[in-house]
């Protein structure tokens, strides 16, 4: 009788697939709506005195590469841990990179809405 191959993705490889898709989705949108900023956006919020900082649109393009390039580490870090037996690396490596991508989605939300996008 021959056997079936199943595909199976364990837990901890399928969090740090969603980290991935998370950052990669937040990339995408940001760059469709990179090209209605100004030339000159908010780099710096200060608490109770507001924007205290200008730059060029062009420093705010490391926001949503660097939650991608975490969730591209991801994956093969979820898969190694996964076939050495000890998932909680996974889980945490994928709990950093879900956390980075939505600190970086409200750090994005709070410049678009600054710049008046």
């Amino acid at each position: 009788m021959k056997k079936k191959h199943t595909v199976y993705i364990s837990r901890p490889v399928l969090i740090s697939i969603v980290a991935f898709v998370l950052p990669m989705c937040l990339l995408i949108v940001f760059f469709s709506l990179s090209s209605g900023l100004p030339d000159r956006v908010p780099t710096h919020f200060t608490n109770g005195v507001g924007i205290d900082g200008w730059g060029a649109k062009s420093e705010l393009y490391p926001l949503p590469i660097i939650p991608a390039v975490l969730g591209a580490i991801t994956i093969p870090l979820a898969v190694v841990f996964d076939k050495k037996g000890i998932p909680f690396f996974s889980y945490f490596a994928s709990g950093i990179s879900l956390f980075v991508t939505v600190l970086m989605a409200l750090v994005i939300a709070m410049f678009l809405k600054a710049a008046g996008v």
